[in-house]
């Protein structure tokens, strides 16, 4: 060895040099590990293995500082070390060590993922069993970390989201509503049977004087926008089609779609 310098940019590493060459780089501890230093004769085998070392060094420290802000999977573990073009080998050894250590537990971080979801959001246990997959959680962790979101914790998750969307205003039929409320339900991740008996539990009101307000409102609109096209009883058709489609009650549209007609003669 002819040669030992720091880095410039990493201050933490070392380049070394073979007969006046660059042959490779070792971080600080692999340096004083196998007591490098200039002068000392290396055969082809101790290169080899330094260089081994270094490897799994230099990756059990970026799975470590990965570890820094919070829990990881396994897969995770091994997307981040392929990213930074690790070895299978390597990697295989790192994760081995990290479980020695207590560092990876897919089981515990599935637990403790399904508990912070309860805690801190209103998404339902399908969103969550999603999430897990795409984390690289196996079936039979991520069933068994489900176990504590229970039916009655959904319905209870299920009521607080609904208490308020209720709150926001909608341009929509109370029918309408409901059921465009029903499939968000479904949409967070929720079981139909929870999103059900949280929709029937949370007082749900029909407000008639704003219903009939809403009926003419779409009713209007509808009239101006199909009126140059249609005519008579294709035109009521029509306009009675839309608003039905819409959410509207029959009897409230037919009503007021003939008292509209009969304004406009």
């Amino acid at each position: 060895m002819t040669k030992v310098e720091r880095q410039k940019k990493k201050k933490n590493r070392l380049n070394i040099y073979l007969d006046g060459e660059y042959a490779f780089s070792i971080s600080d501890d692999i340096y004083v590990k196998f007591h490098v230093h200039k002068g000392k004769q290396l055969s082809e085998e101790a290169i080899a293995t330094i260089i081994h070392e270094d490897h799994l060094h230099r990756a059990y420290v970026a799975a470590i500082q990965y570890l820094r802000y919070r829990m990881r999977t396994e897969a995770e573990i091994r997307r981040h070390l392929r990213k930074k073009e690790m070895k299978e080998a390597v990697i295989d050894r790192i994760v081995s060590r990290l479980y020695e250590e207590k560092l990876l537990d897919d089981l515990e971080f599935a637990e403790s993922f399904v508990r912070d979801r309860m805690n801190r959001s209103t998404k339902g246990p399908l969103l969550i069993e999603k999430e897990l997959k795409e984390k690289g959680v196996s079936e039979s962790d991520i069933k068994t970390a489900l176990e504590q979101f229970t039916h009655e914790k959904q319905v209870e998750q299920a009521k607080k989201w609904l208490e308020k969307e209720m709150k926001k205003k909608l341009n929509t039929s109370y029918k309408r509503k409901k059921e465009q409320l029903s499939a968000k339900l479904l949409q967070r991740g929720f079981s139909k049977e929870a999103a059900k008996e949280a929709l029937n539990a949370v007082p749900f009101e029909k407000d008639e004087s704003e219903e009939f307000l809403l009926l003419k409102n779409h009713a209007d609109k509808l009239y101006t926008k199909y009126k140059n096209k249609y005519d008579g009883f294709e035109l009521e058709m029509k306009l009675k089609e839309r608003l039905y489609m819409r959410g509207f009650e029959f009897d409230q549209i037919e009503s007021y779609v003939r008292k509209l007609l009969e304004e406009e003669l």
